[in-house]
């Protein structure tokens, strides 16, 4: 039996055709998405010098709904300006969820909020969170409406989108941070494009 044997791990063989194959992933478009926290829990730091937590949330509505976000609240970190940014961020998601005050993460699951979401390398990240009441009695749109791209006689490779230079403490936090892994999009998922419509 050589090293690289696979019977071991599937019994005769390994068949693809019954896994679903990886896809590639594309970040989501800068906007507010309707979410849903699906889980929240405290985090010990990669350095072991500090506590954050880690939410979990899914998109509700539009061509994204199910997609998966995730956002990292530092609350306690050698770094002043890393918990002072991470209550400003605890802050503005229980505002958001209608909490006046929270004894356990728990508290969090389950509930709905407005994400503003931008995009961050690859990936995405959460700049903050707003309430769902607030954006319906303003009516103002849940994802906002990309620049439109003027066309051009010959096709015009779209540029890649520019990143905001993170504050040198903001990027010390990170690093002691696990960084969250991104899950694919289920198969068949389409990518926004276009306005998302808040229909409630």
């Amino acid at each position: 039996m050589s090293d690289g044997d696979l019977r071991g791990f599937f019994g005769d063989a390994f068949d693809p055709a019954t896994v679903e194959p990886s896809e590639d992933y594309v970040a989501l478009l800068p906007g507010k998405y309707p979410v849903i926290i699906d889980s929240a829990e405290v985090k010990e730091t990669k350095a072991g010098n500090g506590h954050y937590i880690k939410v979990a949330l899914s998109v509700l509505e539009g061509p994204s709904k199910n997609r998966k976000l995730w956002d990292n609240i530092n609350i306690d970190n050698p770094s002043e300006k890393c918990v002072e940014i991470g209550m400003r961020q605890l802050s503005a998601i229980c505002q958001a969820v209608g909490l006046t005050a929270i004894r356990d993460t728990a508290e969090l699951s389950g509930k709905t909020c407005i994400a503003h979401v931008k995009v961050d390398g690859d990936g995405n990240s959460i700049r903050t969170y707003s309430s769902v009441a607030t954006h319906q009695a303003e009516g103002q749109p849940v994802q906002q409406q990309p620049q439109p791209i003027q066309q051009q006689p010959a096709p015009v490779q779209q540029q890649p989108v520019q990143q905001e230079q993170p504050d040198k403490v903001v990027a010390a936090c990170e690093a002691l941070m696990p960084q969250p892994v991104q899950q694919q999009p289920a198969p068949g998922t389409p990518q926004p494009a276009a306005k998302v419509p808040w229909a409630r």
